[in-house]
């Protein structure tokens, strides 16, 4: 008899297959080999500005100076951005601490974070009744979904990881029904909200729950105490620490063609999920045909509500409101700093939403092995989806190609990214072509305008830079970075009183630019300096003066008595490296190489760190030289 229960069991085992934790350990292998390649990944696009230029970031501080400030503290872009995700700027700072300026461990933390999330939501939809198999479908088409790749292989994605991974775990929490799993519901929450503010949506979900729940008004307003209080407490910390956040007026069209543009095209993307793009939709110019769409979307949904209402469980009303108000905050209701319609980023909370509402169907795989298959096939279309942009966001010059050639009405974004990195190469002339051969609306010409003349100041044609920038119409220099560009060029001209008037008008135009600011505070020093370089001697040292130029931001002058230092047999080693450091970072790609075989015959074997740094620089100008007949633009010559 014995044997026979043995063998019974034995034979149940097999119909029922794998135990689902070994299925997810499958999903996580999967998920892993999907991301490999942004594990040597660089440091891409707003990575930049959020890392290297972030005193926080780049050196711990004591905890209340994370909680006090702003997330964009180094606003280069002259935004004004007044982001409040303090957490973010903490993780940062650790790995910074941890691995140093390698981009590598920020994206082993940010895969470790999905991985996680992955895992979390398997259980939470275990929590919620669905069957072993369903929650591994799930948790995998949501985990290798390619939307979500820019969230995760991108390390300023962080913001809708970690938010949506402190959601989970408040959502998981929040299953078992007790007042210390409230309490700590409660507690993910306001974690999640310092991290971004799409952890709203989980307050949300969690409020809406509670409410619908069985047992009276008072008793369902009582279990949701701790989230209003830990809601409270998050209001009060940002306000602290950002005041009242300051949004962009809409100009022309108003809220109401953008917000419908935006579903428009959220809704495109979750049926073509296979093709994510990190420039979706203009805000400048939203779209007809995708605000029809987007109104036909909401009708339909509008329809579909009143029709079905009355079906809809109290369970699924919490993963409802995460959906819609995961959505809702970035339909452009309120307008914030971003120039696109929809990022692929965004739909990284709503997607759990949808999980969630989605596992009645996903429970149909117990009756029809059919669909598992179907289910499970999709999911490794997402992974292999998911690989090849992987792929793409581990090298820079990758990404930016694939954006400006799926975007041929809209390469704005491209322009500006690909001129960034012609100019970090040193390939001005590149980069100046790039900025005026860029087809792209009148509104965002003039920043092209201005990165363009940013070029002609790199090359040393300061007096040619600003007048590109004077010669725009009156009504057209209203961003206060074209004044503070325009200042920063007069003081490179050592025109120091025509400088104070220009950054005097661009703190009237905005007195909170970080920029002028900035600029507004190192003026005197700047004017000092310029006196002590023009008071040297005619035999002083040529290290003397290329120092002085540098700080001046003239880093044309700047490397050429460099090249006048390093031809001499005066410099010691550490002068040769200090010298290549600066051309590496502000130098033309000729420059760095003259220095570099200056420093070769003079100071070998190089440093490992100079060496990497070199290796990087010229393996980056040979990728841009190979991509630039691509392009079909011009290379322009500097006007003279």
């Amino acid at each position: 008899m014995a044997e026979v229960s043995i063998s019974s069991k034995a034979s149940r085992a097999s119909v029922r297959g794998p135990r689902p934790w070994l299925l997810m350990c499958c999903v996580v292998v999967v998920l892993l080999a999907s991301y490999l390649p942004v594990l040597g990944a660089p440091f891409i696009w707003d990575d930049h500005h959020l890392i290297e230029r972030t005193p926080l970031v780049q050196e711990l501080h004591p905890l209340r100076d994370y909680f006090g400030e702003s997330f964009w503290q180094s606003d280069d872009l002259g935004q004004g951005r007044t982001y409040y995700r303090p957490l973010v700027v903490l993780s940062l700072a650790l790995d910074h601490h941890f691995y140093g300026d390698s981009p590598g461990g920020f994206h082993v933390t940010n895969l470790a974070v999905h991985v996680l999330s992955t895992v979390l939501l398997f259980r939470l939809l275990r929590a919620r009744g669905a069957g072993g198999n369903a929650a591994v479908l799930g948790a995998a088409l949501w985990a290798l979904h390619p939307r979500l790749t820019e969230a995760v292989a991108w390390i300023s994605g962080r913001t809708d990881v970690l938010a949506s991974c402190f959601v989970l775990c408040a959502l998981l929490a929040q299953a078992r029904a007790s007042l210390p799993r409230r309490v700590l519901c409660a507690a993910f929450l306001f974690l999640g909200l310092l991290c971004k503010e799409v952890a709203l949506a989980g307050v949300a979900a969690v409020l809406v729950a509670e409410l619908s729940a069985p047992g009276s008004l008072q008793a369902r307003l009582r279990r949701t105490l701790p989230a209003v209080v830990a809601l409270a407490a998050y209001g009060l910390l940002r306000f602290y620490a950002s005041g009242i956040a300051h949004v962009k007026p809409y100009r022309g069209t108003g809220p109401v063609l953008p917000t419908l543009a935006a579903v428009g095209h959220y809704f495109t993307m979750l049926l073509t999920p296979w093709f994510p793009n990190v420039q979706i939709g203009r805000l400048v110019e939203p779209g007809i045909a995708m605000a029809v769409l987007g109104c036909s979307v909401l009708l339909a949904l509008s329809f579909w509500g009143a029709r079905r209402a009355r079906l809809v469980r109290a369970v699924q009303l919490g993963p409802l409101a995460l959906t819609a108000v995961g959505f809702g905050l970035v339909l452009h209701v309120v307008p914030f700093s971003i120039n696109v319609l929809a990022a692929d980023r965004f739909l990284y909370l709503p997607l759990v939403g949808l999980t969630l509402l989605l596992t009645p169907v996903l429970e149909s795989v117990r009756r029809a092995p059919l669909v598992g298959g179907v289910a499970a096939g999709l999911a490794l279309t997402f992974g292999g989806a998911t690989f090849v942009r992987a792929n793409a966001w581990s090298n820079e010059v990758e990404l930016w190609s694939v954006t400006y050639r799926d975007n041929p009405d809209n390469r704005f974004l491209a322009c500006t990214q690909f001129g960034s990195l012609y100019a970090r190469a040193g390939l001005f002339e590149y980069a100046y072509s790039l900025y005026r051969g860029c087809t792209v609306p009148r509104a965002s010409q003039i920043i092209l305008v201005n990165n363009g003349a940013s070029m002609l100041a790199r090359s040393g044609r300061y007096a040619l830079a600003a007048r590109e920038i004077q010669n725009l119409e009156p009504t057209a220099r209203r961003p206060a970075i074209l004044g503070v560009n325009l200042a920063l060029f007069q003081t490179y001209l050592n025109d120091f009183a025509s400088a104070r008037i220009e950054l005097a008008r661009a703190l009237q135009a905005e007195p909170t630019n970080p920029g002028a600011r900035k600029l507004a505070e190192q003026l005197h020093k700047l004017e000092q300096r310029r006196r002590r370089l023009d008071a040297l001697p005619e035999g002083a040292p040529a290290i003397e003066r290329a120092r002085l130029y540098g700080q001046l931001g003239l880093a044309v002058e700047s490397l050429r008595h460099w090249r006048l230092a390093c031809a001499s047999n005066t410099l010691s080693r550490s002068d040769f490296e200090e010298g290549l450091s600066f051309a590496l970072a502000q130098g033309d790609a000729q420059s760095i190489e003259e220095l570099w075989h200056s420093y070769l015959a003079r100071a070998a074997p190089p440093t490992p760190r100079l060496e990497v740094a070199q290796q990087a620089h010229r393996e980056l100008v040979l990728r841009l030289l190979g991509w630039w007949p691509a392009s079909n633009l011009k290379l322009l010559a500097f006007p003279d």
